[in-house]
């Protein structure tokens, strides 16, 4: 009878075994669903502000204000919450180049991240604005004075 007995409890420890084993298998696989949809959803919130960055530029460049300067070429760096800061404290950078080809405008928008040595595009825009001929007299008044 203690035979059998012990024979019963060897098997409920296996069967015990085998629950745990499968119980942390299945924890794993959602421990990493739950580490994956963290880092698409920080992603995902790291786009839309990049896009809202880029597109608030973007607005400034179509509406015609003047944006010059010596290069064409601006610099805007946020920290990590994506507050201005310091280009050395920056997270995120947002570059605005400008150009000028055939009658338009050309602004080209690109939002970047900090990766390591190397800066990874999170996104860009160009934009292309007609010149009216009142603007390009204008600027060719002011380029003769």
């Amino acid at each position: 009878m203690i035979e059998g007995q012990a024979r019963r409890s060897g098997v409920f420890l296996l069967e015990l075994m085998i629950s745990i084993l499968f119980f942390c298998i299945a924890a794993a696989v959602g421990l990493q669903l739950f580490v994956k949809s963290h880092c698409i959803s920080e992603d995902a919130g790291n786009m839309n502000m990049a896009v809202h960055k880029a597109a608030a530029a973007a607005e400034v460049f179509r509406s015609g204000t003047d944006m010059e300067k010596e290069d064409n070429t601006f610099l805007v760096s946020f920290a990590a919450d994506w507050e201005n800061c310091k280009t050395k404290d920056a997270e995120y950078t947002l570059w605005i180049a400008l150009g000028e080809a055939k009658q338009r405008m050309v602004g080209h928008f690109a939002v970047k991240q900090k990766d390591g040595e190397k800066d990874k595009i999170i996104y860009e825009v160009e934009l292309k604005r007609v010149i009216s001929q009142r603007e390009a007299a204008e600027d060719e008044a002011a380029e003769d004075e």
